[in-house]
Formats: structure tokens, sequence, C-alpha cells
């Protein structure tokens, strides 16, 4: 069972978003992210909106993370910048199902 995390923001210049993505998908391997994820909408209500999926092995490895981050200030100062630019609409969270 894995849990994926998709959050969706608004705004921001592609130069700077990419940028900082990269920055947040370092971030987030380190503290054992499966995957980190920036995407594009390009259709739907959300058109134009950044969609970052994050993924995770479980729950356990999901609130790792959630702690470790709350206590990173490179993460606290980089989520600080992500804010200044673009704004947080959403997200949501999903759980896999095993088939």
């Amino acid at each position: 069972m894995s849990v994926t995390a998709v959050t969706y923001w608004k705004g921001g210049r592609p130069a700077d978003i990419v940028a900082a993505a990269k920055k947040a998908k370092a971030i987030f391997a380190k503290h054992g992210a499966q995957n980190f994820q920036l995407n594009r909408v390009h259709a739907g209500p959300d058109a134009g909106q950044w969609a970052v999926v994050t993924t995770f092995s479980d729950w356990a490895s999901y609130g790792a993370l959630q702690q470790a981050l709350a206590g990173d200030e490179v993460y606290q100062d980089l989520l600080a910048q992500v804010s200044a630019m673009s704004e947080l609409t959403f997200r949501r969270i999903v759980v896999s199902v095993e088939l």
C-alpha cells in the first residue's frame, strides 16, 4: 500500500517553480520519499496550475517525512519562497489498493 500526496499550486514563473521543485525533490528524497514529480495541469478546471506528486511506501514513511520536513530549516525556507510566488490551492492524499 503506497501513499501518494498530490498538491496543487497556482501561479509562479515557470523557471522559478522548476528551480524550487528541483531543490524540493532532493530534500524529499533525503527524507524517504519514493518519488517526487512536478507536473503542469493542461486540462480541466485546474488548467495552468502545478501539481506536485509525491509517493511514499506506506503511512509510516509519509508521517516520518512530514515530521522531518517540519524540522528541516532548508525546506522551511524553500516553502516560504514558493509560498511567496504561488498559492497552494489544495492537496489530496490517496492510498493505493492492492489488487
